[in-house]
């Protein structure tokens, strides 16, 4: 069908992306991944929404993860969404951008039960997560992961997604400092056509995919 098509389509996208890894603790071993250590830090992302009957590139969002390590098996940090304009090329050290106005604030958690394997959770907060952490956030569940290397520097893992709407999910890290989200929900959109969402991460200080 054409959503198996689009599908195929960007996993063999994903696949064929010609990035060499670079070297570092988190890709110490091509058979051994560490997520705590790639995902720790700073991430610039691109949001991208939309159904298989698009003819174009969807909506775009532009969204940045803070997030810190607390020991070897515990991530913690804040997700938010940008709606006034973006960072440059998403240079996050760029100084000649318009202010940014912020939503969906998110707080983050990343339980490993491994290195490469774990939970990772999402909570929405009622108080400025920016000033203060809130000790009362309910984080849930938004996929389990267990990377597995897929040879070239990269990893993968995917299952459901068990967010809002629920689906199927691909996480693929394309590098030491990039990676692709792709979602493929259940729900359908107004068009009556399956919808995706595929997020592409740049971590500060890396290369631009783009």
């Amino acid at each position: 069908t054409r959503w198996h098509a689009m599908r195929a389509t960007i996993i063999v996208g994903i696949l064929l992306v010609a990035l060499d890894p670079l070297k570092s603790s988190a890709f110490a071993s091509t058979a051994q991944f560490n997520f705590g250590k790639f995902f720790a830090g700073q991430w610039a992302v691109e949001i991208r929404n939309q159904s298989s009957a698009s003819k174009n590139a969807g909506d775009i969002g532009f969204g940045t993860y803070t997030i810190s390590s607390f020991g070897d098996n515990l991530l913690k940090g804040i997700y938010h969404e940008n709606v006034t304009s973006a960072p440059r090329d998403l240079d996050l050290d760029s100084t000649n951008d318009e202010p940014l106005e912020t939503h969906n604030v998110l707080g983050i958690r990343v339980e490993l039960d491994s290195p490469s394997s774990g939970a990772f959770r999402a909570a929405r907060a009622d108080t400025d997560l920016f000033t203060h952490e809130d000790p009362d956030l309910k984080h849930r569940k938004l996929f389990s992961f267990q990377f597995e290397p897929l040879g070239n520097g990269m990893f993968l893992s995917r299952g459901p997604w068990l967010g809002r709407p629920k689906g199927q999910y691909q996480f693929v890290v394309t590098s030491d400092t990039t990676f692709i989200l792709s979602i493929a929900f259940d729900a359908k959109g107004k068009d009556g056509e399956p919808r995706m969402q595929i997020v592409s991460g740049v971590k500060k200080g890396g290369p631009t995919i783009w």
